[in-house]
């Protein structure tokens, strides 16, 4: 899998109505592989980030997402939601995310995910494709370097604490 084209929409945009990186990634090898073909994929996804098995999915439910990873989803769907997840576990309450295959392009999906940080984004989309890669290919990766990571790119690039402060204020108001 690699990301073909990642762009940030900083505003209302034709897929959703707030910020989001629109990204096409190309499965390659795993074009057409459901998650329910890899014996154990499921398994490592949750031991690498547990806390996807609170995702909702599509289904409405928590754990719908664990569901369709055991009926069989695909790769860029699972890529989208660890980016998610991902981008939780740097202190982004992200939860907006869509994933659709390109007609035109074979292989390709288009993965629209919100955000907050910009860097944080795209960094998390791109350990996300590797995690993916990771249980595929029969292994566990260790995912702590890589939040920890993700957690610096937000201290670094996001917002200050007080800023965030006056803007709940504002929004309580």
């Amino acid at each position: 899998m690699k990301i073909v084209e990642a762009r940030l929409l900083r505003g209302p945009n034709r897929f959703a109505r707030r910020k989001v990186l629109c990204a096409v990634v190309d499965l390659e090898q795993l074009d057409e592989v459901p998650s329910s073909a890899i014996d154990g994929f499921t398994d490592r996804l949750l031991q690498m980030l547990p806390g996807i098995q609170a995702h909702h999915c599509g289904v409405g439910y928590e754990g719908g997402f664990v569901d369709r990873l055991r009926e069989g989803t695909y790769m860029g769907h699972i890529a989208e939601h660890l980016m998610l997840e991902l981008q939780s576990l740097a202190g982004d309450d992200i939860r907006y995310g869509n994933t659709r295959m390109l007609a035109e392009r074979p292989r390709h999906y288009r993965i629209v995910a919100g955000y907050e940080v910009e860097a944080v984004a795209l960094r998390a989309l791109q350990i996300a494709i590797d995690l993916v890669q990771a249980a595929a290919a029969g292994t566990v990766a260790d995912v702590s370097a890589g939040v920890a990571e993700l957690r610096h790119l937000r201290r670094r690039h996001g917002p200050h604490p007080d800023v965030l402060s006056l803007a709940q204020a504002a929004r309580d108001r």
